[in-house]
């Protein structure tokens, strides 16, 4: 589908997710109904050039029935971190630990791992994983 060439080209990526977490470990028997404890709706962007990321999450926890709000933003090795609601949103600086963990997944992601791998093959034609 176009080789390294294309694949080269590539240099965003967005990926826009949902789904509902549920708590498996409170059933009232083995195997039985799971209850449904969070919803989730995430949004995140990623330069494949270099480490900038955009991390944006909206949930809401149905058991405290609270929202769960935040975004994060990396560029480089420094981070920003806001919470809350956008009228009353707390904004600080991600904390180098969480940075560090963002930065180390962005390097596990697909296409990432899909462009090295080609790279040390040469051809993406002949490479089976």
């Amino acid at each position: 589908m176009g080789g390294m060439k294309a694949l080269s080209a590539i240099k965003n990526e967005m990926i826009e997710s949902e789904g509902r977490q549920y708590d498996s470990s409170s059933t009232p028997q083995p195997l039985g109904p799971t209850r449904q404890i969070s919803t989730f709706r995430y949004s995140l962007t990623r330069d494949l050039t270099q480490p900038r990321l955009r991390l944006e999450w909206d949930g809401r926890n149905s058991a405290r029935n609270e929202a769960i709000r935040y975004l994060e933003v990396v560029d480089g090795d420094v981070g920003l971190l806001r919470e809350g609601e956008a009228n009353t949103a707390k904004t600080t600086r991600l904390h180098p630990g969480r940075v560090a963990t963002r930065l180390r997944e962005e390097r596990r992601a697909p296409a990432k791992l899909l462009f090295t791998a080609a790279l040390a093959q040469k051809s993406l034609q002949h490479w089976t994983g």
